[in-house]
């Protein structure tokens, strides 16, 4: 009987500062995931521990159509946009599951065989071989021909979400790991949206962000589609009870009752003010602290 593993974990870091023999893997943003095969059967777990195979048949089914038997699979659960970027709240649209990939970047069994204690160069390499080709829901990460800074450049210019840097002899250890180091392109947060800014050319030129402790986070005004500004200012709340936003909020602002959040990316800084600030949909939790 296979056991139940936690996934290996990544520390995080802000620079890409880590060994140039080391490999550099995409990283993606989804929904890490355990897959099992076992007795012709598969579960699918995410970190909560929760089988989500039922929402993702067409994943499910094509890892219960790879050979063999006695699998746990590695990776992350991901829809890839049209410029083949990857956004976790694509994966949270009911709309969006069939079209979902699990990409797959570790294999902790194999044929009932315990590959924890071997490199991941060879777990890679194995990996690759019960895969073969990219299948249609099933991929195996990719890996960036660059290290360090380079890497994380290349990464931001395709509009990733950042790389994963590990050691090619690292083993599977259910804890996070110092031999595998993530470093993001940008953060992605989900915000209240505390009023706009009017325009005369479309429904609001900017949404004033605050977060959930009512700190005044900036501004976003790009990466909307004219379907998200409609969308938008449609759910704009027009009732609810007064609420004291952040006394930071700049002069000219169409105040608005808490009820709408939104997700926003940005690059990393160390002040309060978002830097870049891009939409990109939104929450699935759309009351926040307020619901």
């Amino acid at each position: 009987m296979l056991p139940t593993l936690a996934p290996t974990l990544a520390e995080q870091a802000r620079i890409p500062k880590f060994p140039d023999t080391w490999i550099v893997e995409v990283k993606y943003d989804g929904i890490r995931a355990m897959a099992y095969k076992e007795n012709g059967e598969v579960r699918i777990l995410n970190r909560a521990g929760t089988n989500v195979a039922a929402k993702f048949p067409a994943i499910t089914n094509m890892v219960k159509a790879l050979p063999g038997d006695g699998h746990i699979f590695d990776g992350e659960i991901a829809v890839f946009d049209e410029k083949g970027a990857t956004h976790l709240n694509l994966v949270e649209q009911k709309a969006k599951a069939n079209e979902a990939v699990y990409v797959m970047f570790d294999a902790p069994f194999l044929f009932g065989r315990d590959m924890r204690m071997v490199a991941l160069s060879e777990r890679r390499r194995n990996l690759q071989e019960i895969i073969g080709k990219d299948r249609l829901r099933l991929k195996v990460s990719e890996r960036l021909p660059v290290c360090g800074a380079t890497a994380l450049l290349r990464a931001s210019q395709r509009g990733l979400e950042g790389i994963v840097a590990k050691d090619d002899r690292s083993l599977y250890v259910e804890k996070r790991y110092n031999r595998w180091i993530k470093v993001k392109c940008y953060e992605e947060d989900t915000f209240n949206v505390a009023g706009y800014t009017p325009s005369p050319v479309r429904p609001f030129a900017a949404l004033m962000l605050v977060d959930d402790k009512n700190l005044y986070r900036g501004d976003v005004g790009s990466g909307f589609t004219d379907a998200d500004l409609a969308a938008i200012a449609k759910d704009f709340p027009t009732k609810g009870k007064a609420y004291a936003w952040s006394a930071q909020m700049p002069k000219g602002v169409v105040m608005l009752p808490p009820g709408l959040r939104v997700r926003v990316r940005y690059l990393p800084a160390k002040t309060i003010k978002l830097r870049f600030p891009v939409f990109v949909g939104r929450p699935s939790d759309p009351m926040g602290i307020f619901g």
